[in-house]
């Protein structure tokens, strides 16, 4: 009996499958559980059905050196070929080397160290779709071939996915009549996958995927930071969407959407406690939260702070742009912005005026002309950009705009202070949208920045409105974020930042005391790893009596660097390094570095996943006309859940999303 269940397991499909009795086996692809009783039909079954990128290997063609090679079918070209280890292969090869096989059939992988090409009978068995190796009948098995047209279709599935997990298209789109028409001008051998295939199979399968890898990420980290966004859908309610930060074993900065959960229309400060409580107990990450990173609305504030004792921080873009659009919402202000926003209007909404400053422009000798631009009040970035562009055309528009269609000159200089004023916040703001590594360490550098520039600005300004202006914002930001390096978490996060350090703190008894926070950690850090050491080593019994005394002695005699030495000198050594360039990933720094601090490295990942903005920022952005948000909310809840995750968590893979797609 042993036997014969030796030999059924010879057969390829066990390369997929581990046995958890003698009826039932693990799928290593899906993780599924499948019976099999007597017989390996189901299995080969699932793996035809379930994972079509399978392809399995012949037992039969033995192994004559120990190089894992490829063999492809009799018209395929196979010269030149790089040699791959079979763990190293993967779909995307296939579909690669699928293109140089002019449709007659996919590579077939066969046993490690083949050199053989199969015989002329058996590649044309292969191009008609099946193998079977009968010259060993006990361990034969049938090779499921993925032709050409198979492979390509999956392929063109793929890129459609994309319409839904890039775009959050609505599912039903498959079901246009002009979207059909417009596939089939373009491929009309291409089958459309049905709108419930999307929804039932695909989009849960790859959302599958996605959930086992974030675990395995989220069950490693030792720390993350959490961000929250909260998503009103019309007559649906809300959504919670919260994203998990860690830094992994390679120092990669990585995002997974832990969640996005319903809330009620009207919802209280428990109901969103209650969900949050709900996400870390699932997630497993009591003790793993450094900083939770949201919004400023009360609910979510006290939901973290007094619910679940978890310390928070607001979204540094949107506290920036509250404090600005609460000084240009000054009386004086916003008096100034509506003339300007009447000038404006008055240029776009009459053709003939505005052909005259266009005419103007291109007397002055200019190239390209420009066009007066109306701002979104609530939005201080456009109002900046409204007003940088007015002052550009101020001779055109003078010449043109007559009478109280103009501003005085006193306004002129109000308008132009203000640009003055902006223009560093601006810049923060672009910074931080093309910032692939914005970890929070950055905000106390740039907030130091800003505040110095408004002093710098206010010293040379010359109307009362841009004083009044200018007094405003410098007031909030030294009330918000005046006093931001003495926070422990937010100054440890700076001083690990490599292109900051100790630089980032004028004031050097902050400096001091954050200095010793690190090193404290170091020390427990060093602490630690020398009682886990104390606690595996094996004493053998002193058998030999010439050396006992020597033994004696050894055993009491302390290491000249005491634990607190160690963990200051790894600190030096730190703080001793040259600053990185403010343009270089301070992640890549500690990738490098990790064996020359090994104990700081490790903390250093606990404080560099704290993140400053949202992770889901990038879908208020309009990009081309289109704000992915809108049409996200447009979208059923459900969808909008599972393609919200999708979104986020896709970027967890490495490679295209044809070497995910095991459906």
């Amino acid at each position: 009996m042993n036997m014969d269940r030796k030999r059924k397991r010879k057969s390829a499909v066990w390369q997929f499958f581990t046995p958890v009795d003698d009826s039932k086996a693990i799928c290593e692809v899906c993780k599924g559980v499948i019976s099999y009783k007597s017989s390996i039909t189901n299995l080969r079954s699932h793996l035809t059905h379930k994972h079509k990128a399978v392809i399995l290997l012949p037992p039969s063609w033995k192994a004559e050196s120990e190089d894992r090679s490829l063999i492809v079918g009799k018209n395929a070209s196979y010269k030149n070929k790089p040699s791959l280890k079979l763990e190293q292969l993967d779909i995307h090869h296939v579909l690669e080397w699928e293109g140089e096989t002019q449709g007659s059939v996919l590579p077939v992988i066969v046993n490690p160290g083949t050199s053989q090409q199969p015989s002329e009978t058996k590649g044309n068995i292969l191009q008609k779709g099946r193998y079977s190796d009968t010259t060993d009948t006990e361990t034969s098995d049938k090779i499921e071939v993925v032709t050409s047209s198979d492979s390509r279709k999956r392929v063109k599935d793929c890129a459609l996915l994309q319409l839904f997990l890039t775009d959050f298209q609505p599912y039903s789109i498959v079901n246009d009549k002009g979207f059909k028409d417009f596939v089939k001008e373009l491929d009309p051998g291409y089958d459309l996958p049905s709108q419930e295939k999307i929804s039932e199979s695909f989009i849960p399968a790859l959302y599958q995927n996605c959930l086992t890898k974030a675990e395995e990420m989220v069950q490693k980290a030792t720390k993350l930071c959490l961000t929250t966004d909260l998503w009103t859908f019309q007559h649906e309610g809300n959504l919670l969407a919260v994203t998990g930060h860690l830094i992994d074993e390679n120092f990669d900065l990585k995002s997974i959407l832990l969640d996005c959960s319903e809330l009620k229309m009207s919802f209280s400060c428990k109901d969103v406690e209650s969900t949050l409580r709900r996400i870390m107990d699932k997630w497993n990450l009591k003790g793993k939260i450094q900083l939770a990173v949201s919004s400023n609305e009360k609910v979510l504030v006290e939901a973290f702070e007094t619910g679940l004792s978890v310390k928070h921080f607001g979204y540094f873009m949107d506290s920036l742009s509250a404090d600005v659009g609460d000084s240009l919402a000054m009386h004086s202000i916003s008096e100034l912005l509506e003339k300007v926003r009447r000038i404006v209007s008055f240029f776009n909404e009459n053709p003939q005026v505005n052909e005259s400053l266009f005419a103007f422009q291109k007397r002055q000798g200019l190239q390209s002309t420009k066009k007066l631009i109306i701002d979104e009040p609530t939005q201080w970035n456009t109002t900046f950009h409204m007003l940088k562009t007015f002052i550009k055309l101020e001779k055109g528009i003078r010449s043109v705009s007559k009478g109280s269609v103009c501003l005085d000159e006193l306004e002129w200089v109000s308008v132009k202070e203000l640009v003055k004023i902006l223009h560093p916040f601006a810049a923060v703001t672009k910074l931080i949208s093309e910032e692939n590594f914005m970890v929070a360490s950055y905000i106390t550098v740039v907030t130091k920045g800003l505040m110095e520039g408004c002093i710098e600005v206010q010293s040379t300004l010359v109307s009362h409105r841009a004083k009044l202006f200018c007094k405003s914002i410098l007031d909030a930001l030294s009330s918000r974020f005046g006093n931001l390096e003495c926070s422990d978490i937010m100054g440890i996060t700076t001083y690990l930042d490599p292109r900051f350090k100790e630089v980032a703190f004028p004031d050097q008894d902050v400096e001091e005391r954050i200095r010793d926070l690190i090193i404290k950690l170091l020390n427990d850090a060093v602490g630690d790893e020398s009682n886990e050491q104390e606690d595996v080593r094996v004493e053998k019994p002193e058998t030999d009596p010439l050396f006992k005394f020597f033994d004696r002695n050894a055993r009491l005699l302390k290491p000249s660097n005491s634990q607190r030495n160690r963990g200051e000198l790894e600190m030096q050594r730190y703080i001793d390094e040259e600053l990185l360039p403010r343009n270089k990933n301070p992640l890549e720094w500690w990738r490098s570095k990790r064996c020359n601090y090994p104990h700081l490295s490790q903390i250093a990942m606990g404080y560099l996943c704290i993140v400053a903005t949202s992770s889901m920022a990038e879908l208020s952005y309009i990009e081309g006309g289109i704000n992915k948000f809108e049409r996200l909310r447009r979208l059923p809840s459900e969808t909008a859940k599972h393609l919200a995750s999708l979104h986020v968590n896709m970027k967890l893979f490495d490679g295209p999303l044809i070497q995910n797609f095991a459906i």
